[in-house]
C-alpha cells in the first residue's frame, strides 16, 4: 500500500447534496482515509495528505488535468463538480495552497469527451454563489444551485475563435465571477460523444 500514487487524508463528517459521509468520525474519532496507488507503483515512504477525501475518476489517463489558481478557495473542494452550460464536465481532484503558499490550486480533471472544450483562452471562475429569483410563487432555488453551495463548483466559458487547445497541467486563473462578455460566447467544439453519434448515423443504410 506505501508505493507512489497512493492518497492518505483525515475523514471527516461530510453532508452535501448528492453525498453522505463521514459521519461516523461525529461519534468514533477521526482517522485516516487512503486509496491506494497502482499495483506495479515502485514503495515510496514519504506522502504529503489531502486536506479532504479523494475522488478517484475512471480513464484518468484519457482525460484532461488542469491547474486553477486563485486567491480564496471559493468553497472548493475534492469532488466539487466542473460544468459547461450546466452540464457537469469534470470534477475537482485536489485542493490546496501552492508551494509558496500565496496563491491556492485546485486540480481539475476534465473528462476525455470534453477536454476539446478547454483552450488556452479559457475562462473558469466560481460558481459557488447563491442564485436566487422571486417569482409568483416566491423565492425558488434550483437544486443544482444548493449542491454547489454545499460542496463548491466551477464553471468556464471558452471563446468563439477557439485557440490552441489546453494540454495536462496547464494553469488558468479561477475568477470569482465571470464577465459578461465570457457568458456570450457560443464556441463550435465538436465533443468525441457528437462525433461518436455521428460515426454511427453514417453507418446506417439510407432506406430507399
Amino acid at each position: 500500500m506505501a508505493r507512489d500514487g497512493t492518497r492518505f487524508w483525515i475523514e471527516r463528517p461530510d453532508i452535501s447534496i448528492g453525498q453522505v459521509r463521514g459521519l461516523d468520525t461525529l461519534v468514533g474519532g477521526r482517522y485516516v482515509g487512503v486509496l491506494p496507488g497502482p499495483v506495479a507503483a515502485p514503495a515510496s515512504r514519504l506522502f504529503y495528505g489531502l486536506e479532504a477525501a479523494f475522488a478517484p475518476v475512471d480513464n484518468r489517463s484519457e482525460g484532461l488535468e488542469i491547474i486553477l489558481e486563485a486567491s480564496d478557495r471559493f468553497g472548493l473542494q475534492s469532488g466539487s463538480t466542473v460544468s459547461y452550460r450546466g452540464v457537469v464536465v469534470g470534477h475537482i481532484l485536489t485542493v490546496g495552497l501552492s508551494n509558496d503558499s500565496v496563491t491556492v490550486e485546485a486540480c481539475a480533471f476534465i473528462e476525455p469527451k470534453y477536454h476539446k472544450l478547454i483552450c488556452e483562452d479559457t475562462k473558469f471562475w466560481s460558481n459557488s454563489g447563491l442564485d436566487i429569483s422571486i417569482g409568483f410563487s416566491g423565492i425558488e432555488l434550483d437544486a443544482d444551485t444548493l449542491a454547489t453551495i454545499a460542496s463548491g463548483g466551477v464553471a468556464f466559458a471558452t471563446p468563439d475563435h477557439l485557440g490552441r487547445q489546453a494540454a495536462t497541467g496547464q494553469q488558468f486563473e479561477l475568477y470569482e465571477t465571470p464577465q459578461d462578455d465570457w457568458l456570450k460566447w457560443q464556441p463550435l467544439c465538436l465533443t468525441t460523444k457528437w462525433l461518436a453519434c455521428c460515426s454511427v448515423s453514417m453507418l446506417v443504410p439510407n432506406p430507399k
